[in-house]
């Protein structure tokens, strides 16, 4: 990712990790670990607004947005028929946004 790209964090953390790792962290609740439609739609929003196609989504919550991710374009990382977690955070992306980079 480039320094300061654009990402969506579904965690109470976010804001914190994207600091961390040079991010910009678009979705504007801070300290929440639990969204509703509205807040993801909204961060989905911003998200896309910014240029960004990251998603990053604390485990114990994707059974409760993974139907939102998906009606909105974005697709679960996978490796080998495994869904890629990175320690407590699963990695989506926008399917839409990759189907229009170049080479592609």
């Amino acid at each position: 990712m480039r320094d300061r790209a654009p990402v969506a964090f579904f965690t109470s953390t976010g804001h914190l990790l994207a600091g961390a790792y040079g991010l910009k962290d678009v979705v504007p609740y801070d300290g929440e670990s639990s969204f509703t439609a509205s807040q993801v739609d909204e961060a989905l929003d911003r998200l896309r607004a910014a240029g960004g196609s990251t998603v990053l989504v604390l485990t114990k919550i994707v059974a409760r947005v993974a139907q939102l991710l998906g009606r909105r374009g974005f697709d679960v990382v996978q490796s080998h028929g495994r869904i890629v977690t990175r320690g407590e955070l699963t990695k989506w992306v926008d399917a839409r946004a990759a189907s229009r980079s170049p080479g592609r």
